[in-house]
């Protein structure tokens, strides 16, 4: 048989040929907020992301006394927001686990503890019902939680981590929803116990542990102790500045979906000067188990939720803790601060000396944060408080980033779940707190309450709104982020068109959405990555350069930004402001 040359497997008519076309540039999220602040319970030093208040209730707990940041995150759900990352703090060295532990014949067998740190895990009680001399059925009775039911247990099967119920094991600290009903079994409690169980050595004697004794088959119940929030000797660096521990604001900048930062119990402080504001109660375990399905302890012991005296930060690490928040924006491109006045209601905090302009020492100059004055009243909680005004800011960015886009300005919307003021600012101190870059909340007669400024903290240049800086941001991410694809690419005028198309279509769509001035195309924007750019000298270098250039809405000027990629990866540089590119050109 004659075998052709080449086989043609085609139809006639028909050729495959391969392609590098890629899919158009889609904008990245840009409204996703990152909390970091006090919980009730849940990881330290670990970011979550929660979609809705019950997400963050399941894991992080209610309202405590000594923080904002419950509250806060109510607020922003409830003003439009629909996804925050969540980062507790606490201090390393005082916070602890509340725990008990189980021996038998004297000597130390088990330890079974809280699944996070906290006084929330003083409430947990454990009942061991011992079944035979070597089994018995573990019942878990935790705050807001349906009744665990952990049958068919030994010492040894708890010990061992390749046989321990894997509920028990895990380290995870997520709460799903509790069952309806009263008490269900295993890893249906619930998912996730909030018990942790390792075996252990010896008793450990700090804190008092309790001690339960399997000695015979009697049952026994005790309640988890020695559990402590972490809030004594809190300082700067538990928010993450000024450390290299991954904590607070480090978590955060790690976390790439973030475009807003808010630090809510920056500004902590007891009391709080306003008369109308009842202080928060006490809670106690029997309030716990009241609002859960389990049932209150018979006689109570002295209250293990004690206030933990938490120690307010000076308005030295406030000040540094604002700083650290502009300077991760401004390392990042990809998120805005928004920060909180020093104090709820004294226009001192902001004045210096009746200077309408503040030194930069004391409220934090830069285009990549915004402060707001003065704090909130709000019942969210079921408490009345008095809060700063960061959480619900936030939702106000999303709710308008969501609905029109960042270019927007977060202005002019009505605070929802804000039932006052803690200070009522008069027109004139309105103009004079304008002129100091700060954003003031007013009551609008007939249309509530409403942020009524939207300026950075930056002096001049177009970047003194917060609408242009956060539509550069989106842009400028964007950019970044959906052009990775260039570093495994060769270097070539396919791949310099195709990055020109895939920008030119980003740039075409977003104009077209009302986000870039100009009544054409060519008004709006321009961009070349051809040989005026990529000169040969460049590209035996290994470099690729894309410039763009766009234009805000009005006032702002031409924004220009350089796409390079080079041997350390993609880079952008460049990003100025100035005429628009063809009078540069003539120029």
């Amino acid at each position: 048989m004659v075998v052709p040359a080449a086989l043609d497997l085609y139809p006639p008519g028909v050729r495959l040929i391969g392609g590098r076309r890629r899919a158009p540039i889609r904008g990245v999220l840009h409204d996703v907020a990152g909390f970091s602040g006090i919980a009730e319970r849940g990881p330290v030093a670990s970011a979550v992301r929660v979609e809705s208040v019950e997400e963050f209730e399941r894991v992080f707990g209610g309202p405590v006394p000594e923080g904002f940041l419950a509250p806060s995150v109510h607020l922003f759900f409830d003003n439009g927001g629909r996804a925050a990352w969540i980062v507790r703090v606490a201090h390393a060295e005082t916070m602890a686990t509340a725990r008990l532990f189980v021996t038998r014949d004297g000597f130390p067998t088990l330890r079974v503890e809280a699944a996070s740190p906290g006084r929330w895990g003083n409430c947990v009680r454990v009942r061991i019902e011992p079944t035979s001399p070597e089994e018995f059925t573990l019942r878990v009775n935790a705050p807001g939680r349906a009744e665990e039911v952990w049958p068919g247990l030994s010492l040894g099967r708890l010990a061992d981590p390749d046989t321990r119920p894997a509920g028990l094991s895990s380290l995870s600290v997520s709460l799903e929803e509790p069952p309806v009903a009263p008490a269900t079994f295993g890893r249906r409690a619930g998912g996730v116990s909030v018990l942790r169980t390792a075996p252990v050595a010896a008793v450990e004697k700090s804190g008092n542990p309790t001690v339960i004794s399997f000695d015979n088959l009697s049952p026994h119940e005790a309640q988890l102790a020695g559990g402590r929030d972490g809030l004594g000797g809190l300082n700067a660096e538990d928010f993450g500045t000024d450390t290299a521990r991954p904590v607070g604001l480090k978590v955060l900048e790690e976390v790439d979906e973030v475009a807003l930062l808010a630090l809510p119990d920056l500004v902590w402080q007891a009391p709080l000067p306003i008369s109308d504001v009842p202080e928060p109660p006490s809670f106690r375990c029997e309030d716990y188990f009241t609002r859960g399905a389990a049932p209150v302890p018979p006689e109570p012991e002295p209250d293990p939720l004690s206030p933990e005296p938490r120690r307010p930060l000076t308005l030295d690490e406030q000040d540094r803790l604002r700083r650290e928040m502009v300077a991760q924006a401004r390392r990042q491109r990809d998120r805005f601060a928004i920060l909180d006045s020093a104090h709820p209601s004294d226009l001192r905090c902001i004045f210096d000396d009746g200077n309408p302009d503040p030194g930069d020492q004391r409220m934090t100059d830069g285009e990549f944060g915004a402060i707001y004055f003065p704090w909130i009243k709000t019942s969210v909680t079921g408490i009345n408080a008095l809060l700063p005004p960061s959480g619900a800011m936030a939702g106000i960015f999303a709710r308008t980033t969501l609905r029109d886009g960042p270019q927007v300005a977060p202005a002019n919307e009505r605070l929802e779940k804000v039932t006052g003021l803690a200070y009522h600012v008069s027109d004139t101190e309105h103009a004079l707190l304008n002129a100091a870059r700060v954003n003031v909340l007013r009551s609008v007669p007939g249309r509530g309450l409403r942020p009524m400024g939207a300026r950075t903290r930056r002096k001049d240049g177009p970047f003194r709104q917060i609408a242009i800086r956060r539509l550069v941001n989106f842009i400028v991410e964007t950019l970044d982020e959906e052009t990775q694809w260039l570093v495994f690419e060769p270097n070539d005028s396919d791949t310099r068109g195709e990055l020109e198309r895939a920008v030119r279509g980003l740039l075409d769509r977003i104009w077209r959405q009302g986000m870039l001035d100009g009544a054409r195309p060519e008004e709006a924007y321009s961009l070349s990555a051809g040989p005026a750019v990529n000169p040969p000298d460049s590209i035996a270098a290994g470099r690729l350069v894309c410039e763009c250039a766009f234009r805000p809405p009005w006032p702002a000027e031409w924004l220009r930004v350089r796409l390079v990629r080079g041997e350390g990866g993609l880079e952008l540089a460049g990003l100025d402001t100035g005429a628009s590119p063809d009078e540069t050109r003539e120029a």
